[in-house]
């Protein structure tokens, strides 16, 4: 065999062989009932067809995080942001979907479409709304920041003490649920 053809097999293999794994990690990882949602963009080369000279362009890639089993499918469907690789991807899935507050993700909030998913949002993205108008309005913007960090404590202590999922949910009842009423009653008049 030459070298180039040696490498062309290999290659072939290799390609057979993520193919075959990333399809297995995707169907583990959609076995779940809760996933974390993200979408990230960095600069891809993309060489165009035509002209073959390289270009740089912002392209998408998705993240779908399984943080029970500690499990991540990427995505990548062409660098693309729509939210079509994310229906396709939870086409089959039954849980609950924590995402931040990209357009994207609002289709997921209709009940009648996607009645398996239930669309959470994330603390860590709203805070930072309320960090980026401590310029505008510092007391209000710290007094959220202040709220929302007083659930992380919950969740913090909950993972010290290593609570059962059943624990995990009493204690946030008892101490979670408090705060969020507050945090509701502070934005409402706000």
């Amino acid at each position: 065999f030459s070298k180039s053809t040696l490498n062309r097999y290999y290659q072939m293999g290799t390609d057979a062989l993520m193919n075959c794994l990333r399809d297995v990690l995707n169907e583990e990882t959609g076995k779940s009932d809760y996933l974390m949602v993200d979408e990230t963009c960095e600069v891809v080369a993309v060489e165009d067809k035509k002209t073959g000279e390289t270009h740089y362009r912002k392209k998408y890639l998705w993240a779908f995080f399984d943080k029970v089993k500690k499990l991540v499918s990427y995505v990548y469907e062409k660098g693309s942001r729509s939210r079509e690789v994310a229906l396709k991807f939870l086409k089959d899935f039954c849980g609950c979907i924590s995402t931040d507050g990209y357009v994207a993700y609002r289709i997921f909030d209709d009940a009648e479409k996607h009645p398996d998913i239930t669309h959470v949002g994330c603390w860590v993205h709203a805070r930072r709304y309320a960090i980026e108008s401590l310029s505008s309005d510092h007391k209000n913007s710290l007094d959220i920041i202040n709220t929302i960090a007083e659930l992380f404590d919950v969740e913090y202590t909950c993972k010290v003490a290593r609570l059962s999922d059943e624990e995990r949910k009493m204690e946030r009842l008892k101490k979670s649920v408090p705060v969020l009423t507050r945090l509701y009653a502070m934005v409402r008049t706000m």
